[in-house]
């Protein structure tokens, strides 16, 4: 129940007995958890600290006291304010018990329509998104045709000419080169020539020289890239092709 409805109750004390409410209420406080608190703190103010100490000290609680305490301790209101012995958790139901003995029917009936008009809000709201959701899954196209195996085998066809064409580009733009297959003027060191032909002389020899061609193509575009060791690794293994 929000305060609009709250500040709608009289302010007047409404225990049924008071050294049951001040007993109740002591120990419902004291044994209450940090978040409780702290929730009730918030919502109700600094002020309930000392509402709370005179509760205890006198045992006389308001209507609206009785309901915040039950909401937050989770306790029944006709507990706390000694009508009931029944200690129970808190709920609507029990709400409307309480309401309705202190004669706020007429205010429950309010806060009862409150509640249903929030509650079609909330349902309304449910199926706006879940009617969003819908709509996102039906824009998802559903006419995808499967490829035949002939349109699939032709696909594969356009796809292998277009590697060979790229490979024989890059051949031939190599071949174009290769009169100046040059090695840096860094020092290649004579331990890392003895390495790359003991571990890579058997592939190579086994390399076409379309295939040689193009691994140092890709070799000297990785040298372009900075901190890359591409520069020395192809200058490698020219030096290994012009020594074999």
């Amino acid at each position: 129940m929000n305060d609009v409805f709250l500040d709608k109750l009289v302010q007047t004390n409404i225990s049924g007995n008071l050294e049951k409410t001040k007993e109740r209420v002591q120990e419902l406080w004291t044994n209450a958890d940090k978040k409780s608190k702290q929730e009730l703190i918030v919502n109700a103010g600094q002020a309930m600290y000392g509402t709370i100490s005179k509760i205890i000290k006198k045992g006389r609680i308001t209507a609206k006291m009785a309901i915040l305490l039950s909401r937050y301790l989770n306790i029944n209101p006709l507990y706390l304010i000694g009508k009931s012995d029944d200690r129970v958790d808190y709920n609507e139901d029990l709400l409307k018990e309480f309401l309705i003995k202190l004669g706020y029917k007429q205010l429950w009936n309010e806060y009862s329509k409150h509640l249903k008009s929030i509650n079609k809000l909330n349902d309304k709201n449910i199926v706006n998104e879940n009617n969003h959701d819908e709509e996102v899954i039906n824009e998802t196209p559903t006419n995808i045709v499967e490829p035949t195996d002939e349109e699939k085998h032709n696909i594969e066809i356009q796809f292998d000419n277009y590697i060979k064409d790229v490979l024989n580009e890059t051949a031939d733009e190599y071949k174009k080169e290769k009169p100046s297959l040059s090695i840096s003027s860094d020092i290649v060191d004579t331990n890392e020539i003895a390495d790359i032909s003991a571990e890579t002389l058997n592939i190579m020899n086994k390399l076409t020289e379309e295939e040689i061609i193009t691994l140092l193509r890709a070799l000297l575009i990785r040298a372009k890239v900075p901190n890359s060791n591409g520069q020395k690794l192809s200058d490698k293994i020219k030096l290994d092709l012009l020594l074999n």
